[in-house]
């Protein structure tokens, strides 16, 4: 018979609150030094476990596990003019390197102008060829600062070159605004080792009157610029002139053609106007500093997706390099930011990196590469209700909260609730810090069951797979909901077969409610996790 049943639900999701017992270590970065003799870093590239480290005056170094390498990936110093902002500035390896051996550089050569060159390794080893060099783009360059440097792959296999605005100051012959100029531009385009083509998707294509390699304009000087290896948005950290240091956002599914304002505008302020259009045709940065504090020139970086820090997956970072003022960015699914402020550093912070586990690695001029830590190497502690207690693990002490008040005498990695309401915990790990669990709200759900629902769910909480034993019935049809009541994902069973069912990956850790529904029509329901 069916009756009435009162069960308990949880409510998983991050609290924001502060609390004036114990309080959550705010969000902090370190810069660790990592490994030191190089000389002038100013691009770091990994393939697979292998770091890059382009010098400026025209070799690339390999490093494994922060150990120099004996000999360099690749030897140009030949044909690279180096001095000021000229040099080797950087490194793409192709997306079929594995198969074609073929990777790109970009860099100064002796008559000043910028080059993009392909290059191949002898054979199948990991050593660049300097014999196979061959110059795939000529951008002559009328002064000899803004030259840009960064080219990357993007996640559609293009490849992305940043320049800068050709130099000087103010950008004298409005070249970012010119469309029918490659300075002050993002380009993308189809390499080979052999040469190049157009995307028939850039925005400018067939348009007289714009370059067809042109992805965006109105840059000043896009130094360091990355793709969200998790997202695939794009960030670029674009130099400012005398007083204003800004970040250009572009989400993955966009379709290009961008004019991010410069010399009409100085990040958000207006620089030069004269000859410019209405501020709302231009595109304007997502974040912006301006020079107190001794700053002066941004160096880009990348999002942070590695294993060190879960509080930290999702930030952009990115350093001043005159003080070395590390900020970092979150954008929010509403397109509102936060920012943090990690302090400054010092002098001469030319590049980031990330490895292939979204690690970062930080190069200064001097020759000393770091990595970017969290000092609370924070993940977020993982609360779960199990057998009428809620549990919480990974700590060396724990302070259980309900409604946002202390819980009295309350230090073990569980605790047995007797009321309703909002629990978390907050737990001091083996760094000292003290880190805040997701919040579990205890709270009655009326649902209709049959008496005899009881059914095993192995593992409970699961991965990517589980099984279900111990049910009576016939099974027709297998539901996730969320804790709020919206269905998820619905499975038809055949054969009554319940072993080893796998869930879509895009499924998130967190509480669910399975639910099944016999031949009958009649429906089951029981708590289920995934970690």
């Amino acid at each position: 018979m069916i009756k009435k049943l009162f069960l308990l639900y949880l409510l998983i999701f991050i609290s924001e609150s502060s609390f004036a017992q114990v309080e959550p270590t705010p969000l902090d970065v370190n810069i660790e030094s990592y490994m030191t003799g190089l000389s002038n870093p100013v691009d770091i590239v990994f393939y697979n476990d292998t770091m890059f480290i382009v010098d400026q005056d025209g070799i690339i170094n390999m490093a494994v596990e922060g150990t120099e390498l004996s000999d360099p990936f690749l030897n140009i110093t030949s044909i690279v003019q180096f001095s000021n902002e000229k040099g080797l500035l950087g490194l793409a390896f192709d997306p079929g390197f594995e198969m074609n051996r073929t990777f790109y550089v970009n860099y100064i050569n002796n008559s000043g102008n910028t080059i993009i060159a392909s290059y191949q390794t002898y054979d199948d080893s990991l050593m660049g060829d300097p014999s196979t060099g061959n110059v795939l783009l000529t951008i002559n360059q009328p002064f000899s600062n803004h030259n840009g440097g960064q080219i990357k792959f993007g996640p559609d296999g293009y490849l992305y070159i940043g320049m800068g605005d050709g130099g000087s100051a103010g950008d004298p012959g409005d070249r970012s605004q010119d469309p029918l100029e490659l300075l002050g531009k993002l380009l993308r385009i189809d390499v080979t080792a052999d040469s190049f083509s157009i995307p028939s998707d850039n925005p400018f294509v067939n348009e007289s009157d714009t370059l067809d390699e042109i992805w965006a304009l109105g840059m000043r000087n896009p130094w360091r610029f990355s793709f969200d290896m998790e997202t695939g948005d794009l960030w670029i950290g674009d130099v400012g002139q005398y007083d204003y240091e800004e970040v250009d956002f572009q989400e993955a599914s966009s379709t290009g053609g961008q004019n991010w304002g410069w010399r009409c505008y100085e990040g958000l302020h207006p620089f030069n106007t004269n000859g410019c259009d209405a501020a709302s045709n231009y595109d304007f940065p997502i974040f912006e500093y301006d020079h107190s504090g001794n700053n002066c020139s941004i160096t880009g970086g990348f999002v942070y997706r590695g294993y060190d820090s879960e509080l930290l997956n999702g930030v952009y970072l990115g350093i001043d390099y005159c003080s070395g003022y590390l900020f970092g960015i979150r954008r929010m699914e509403n397109g509102d930011i936060e920012s943090y402020d990690f302090g400054t550093n010092g002098f001469g912070f030319t590049a980031f990196g990330q490895d292939d586990n979204g690690e970062m690695y930080l190069a200064k001029s001097n020759g000393i590469i770091y990595k970017i830590e969290d000092p609370c190497h924070s993940q977020i502690p993982n609360l779960y209700y199990s057998n009428d207690s809620l549990i919480v693990s990974n700590g060396v002490n724990y302070h259980w909260f309900l409604n946002g008040e202390a819980i009295e005498n309350s230090n073990e990695d569980f605790y047995i609730p007797v009321e309703f309401g909002s629990y978390y915990c907050i737990v001091e790990n083996e760094y000292d810090c003290f880190i805040q669990s997701n919040e579990v709200d205890l709270t009655y759900l009326e649902i209709e069951e049959k008496q005899d629902s009881k059914f095993l769910i192995s593992p409970n909480p699961f991965i990517d797979e589980f099984s279900i034993s111990g049910f009576k019935q016939k099974v027709s049809e297998l539901k996730f909901y969320s804790l709020s009541g919206k269905m998820l994902w619905s499975k038809r069973i055949e054969n009554d077969d319940l072993a080893n069912i796998r869930i879509p990956s895009n499924l998130s850790k967190g509480s669910y409610m399975l639910q099944l529904t016999d031949s009958d029509g009649n429906r089951y329901t029981q708590l289920i996790i995934k970690k």
